[in-house]
This record gives C-alpha cells, structure tokens and sequence, in this order.
C-alpha cells in the first residue's frame, strides 16, 4: 500500500503546520523535551511527514517491539522515501544464556550503520523498542576501527583484510550462504556484510580488485556490479576480545570453580579463551566490552527523537 499522495492533506492540515514549526525550531533544540497531543492512529502519517521535512535523521522510540514494528510499516507506506531501520529486539532477555539471534544483530548493525554513516543527501531513521535501546550493543570506537570501505581498483592487502574480518567476527565457510560470512578461493574473496542483501563476489589481480558484483548465493549469478563496497562488523561482540574477557569472568565469577556450575559456561569459558565466534557470544558484552554502548551513542548529533507514547515508554524502561 502506498499512500504517499495523501501527504500533501497532511501538511495541509493547520495543526500539522503548528506541530512542524514548534518541532522544527529552537525550542526543540539539546535540553528540550515538547510534549504533542496526537491520537496513535495518526502518528505514523505525522512521522512520515515529519521524515521529509525536518530534513534531519529520526529515531522513534516505542514501548515495545510490537508497536515499533508497526510505526516502522505504517510509516513507510506514508513515505517511501524514507524508510526506517528496526532495530530489533534480541531473541532473549539479557540475562539469559542464548542467542540474541542472527537476524536481530543483523537489523541492529545496519541501524547503527545507517545512522554511522548519515549525510545530508541520505535520510537515516530508526524505529527501537524501549528493551531494544537499553540492551548494550559495540562500543563506537570500536565499530568504526572495523568498519571500512574499498573501491574498485583499490590496492589492498588481502592476508590484512582477512585478518580484519575474522577479528570483527566474519565466520570463514567454504561457501558463503548467510550474512557474516566469508570465504577465500585463491584470489577470490567473498563477503556477505550484514547489512546488504547479497554476499559480494571481490576477484583480485596480485592486490588490486579487479571486480566486485553482488551475487545470489543459491544460483551464483551476479545481482549488480559493486563500485564500493562498505563492510561493518558481522556481530555486537567481537571475538578478539574473548581472551580478555574470559580472564575477567575468571576473576568475577567465583563459582566457577563450583563443579556444579553450568557445563554450557564452562565451555563458553574455553571458546573465549581462543578468541572463537559462538551463538551465544552477545551474552558475554558486558565481559567482552566493558564501555558497550547504546544506539542513542550512534545518532548524529543534529537527530531528532521522537517518542510515541511517553507513560508507556518509561513504564517499559521501569519494568
């Protein structure tokens, strides 16, 4: 569905034009909070015409994943030309020893990377649950050192690329089916960066890339010819970390050393030790990375936040 046309009544709208100004102006600059009495139905219309004239990253916050979702949809069927990133809730609670799920991380990378890389030709925004946003995420620092861009043509160290992706926590196959993968065939590397579509195909000539093109990775055949290619790490945790944080598990959790301590621990235990990539390696963030961060460290400065219903919002943080 698309309902774009029905854009122009929205800002036609008297109290539309009031919200816009007030919103817009130097009252709502760091340090102000506006507070706009609009019916839930109507929110996604208002934020989808709010995407195009503030002209200025979004990041609408939900109470929950559900309704998130929805303001994500509904949004978009507004305003397709700005399309809102979910950054999705982890399949698990924090405390609990799982997956956070490799579509969750996925949607969450290409958030923060979205945001990361924001410019002013580019529209960038983020729909983000209350649970969402308070679970930690890589620090900033650390996403950009490993992210990257390479051009084609460029002149690149094949053996110090590899090198780059294993430390931010690419798994190498034999043949790359999934985001956050790689794998080498001579001077063939293929790289499936979590937030594209399809894996890219980079051919070398000595250390020069002769080509890159995407391709469909059940058929092989090329999808587009890739000029620049822009590669963010494959995971909220790095593994290269694992030896750090296994010697300070080591030293926080005494009852390690209690025979009946969780045999899955354990093993996690051994895994971090050699710096080795698991499902379950999120769990470990605050381990891994002491400073992690939230997706509030990521929006540009100039970003406006909209919260969708304020009570809810704070009562989900409370809970």
């Amino acid at each position: 569905m698309n309902l774009a046309g029905l854009l122009p009544y929205i800002r036609a709208i008297p109290t539309y034009r009031e919200t816009l100004e007030l919103v817009a102006g130097s009252q709502s600059d760091v340090g102000h909070t506006i507070a706009l009495d609009i019916p839930s139905a109507a929110r996604p219309a208002i934020v989808a015409a709010l995407t195009t004239d503030l002209n200025r990253p979004l990041l609408v916050l939900a109470s929950n994943d559900n309704r998130a979702r929805i303001l994500q949809q509904e949004s978009f069927a507004w305003n397709q030309m700005g399309h809102f990133q979910n950054f999705s809730e982890p399949n698990c609670v924090y405390y609990q020893r799982s997956p956070r799920g490799p579509r969750a991380i996925q949607q969450r990378i290409a958030t923060m990377s979205q945001f990361l890389s924001q410019s002013t030709n580019k529209f960038a925004g983020g729909v983000s649950s209350a649970r969402a946003l308070m679970t930690p995420t890589l620090p900033l620092d650390i996403f950009k050192t490993y992210s990257k861009s390479i051009l084609l043509g460029e002149t690149v160290r094949l053996n110090d690329l590899l090198k780059t992706l294993v430390d931010s926590g690419y798994i190498h196959r034999t043949m790359v089916t999934s985001p956050g993968e790689h794998s080498r065939r001579g001077g063939i590397l293929d790289i499936w960066p979590p937030t594209d579509s399809y894996p890219t195909r980079i051919e070398f000539f000595g250390e020069s890339i002769e080509s890159m093109r995407r391709f469909d990775p059940s058929t092989q055949l090329s999808v587009d010819v890739v000029e620049i290619l822009h590669i963010n790490p494959a995971r909220e945790s790095l593994p290269k970390n694992g030896p750090q944080a296994a010697a300070r598990i080591q030293t926080e959790w005494p009852s390690l050393a209690n025979k009946t301590f969780s045999s899955d621990h354990q093993h996690d235990l051994e895994l971090l030790s050699t710096g080795a990539i698991f499902p379950e390696l999120e769990y470990y963030i605050n381990w891994l990375h002491p400073d992690a961060n939230t997706l509030l460290d990521y929006i540009p400065e100039n970003s406006k936040i909209i919260v969708d219903n304020c009570h809810e919002f704070v009562l989900a943080i409370h809970e």
